[in-house]
């Protein structure tokens, strides 16, 4: 990964300020992002526009992201999605991983971990 954005690659963050802000400059380089702070706004967005990858805090305003991932395949979306958690909620690792998320990466600290994990989903690394 060079580090310069792709622009053909677009992700969608699924969170409330500031996790939100947090989350976009961790994964900015990555790509186009559209920051929506509610599920039931993601799930307009994704309607309206093609996204590559999911992004998703854990606790939305008006639903779990254990819920979002329940609607998105309810909806049929196969974009692949990422949550994040908080690192002392094992159950919640658990419950998002099992709801059909990809990856879960604690956080916070954002960063790396976080750029890496979205950057295997959008395979830029191996």
């Amino acid at each position: 990964m060079t580090g310069q954005i792709n622009d053909a690659r677009r992700i969608l963050i699924v969170s409330e300020r500031p996790t939100a802000h947090e989350i976009s400059c961790s994964i900015q380089p990555l790509g186009e992002l559209v920051v929506c702070e509610s599920a039931r706004r993601a799930l307009e967005a994704l309607g309206e526009q093609a996204f590559d990858c999911i992004v998703s805090s854990m606790a939305l305003p008006d639903m779990h992201a254990t819920e979002l991932l329940a609607e998105l395949q309810r909806r049929a979306v196969t974009v692949p999605v990422l949550v994040v958690t908080d690192p002392s909620s094992i159950p919640d690792t658990v419950s998002a991983m099992r709801a059909g998320a990809r990856h879960v990466v604690e956080a916070p600290p954002y960063g790396s971990a976080l750029r890496e994990r979205a950057a295997r989903l959008l395979g830029l690394k191996g």
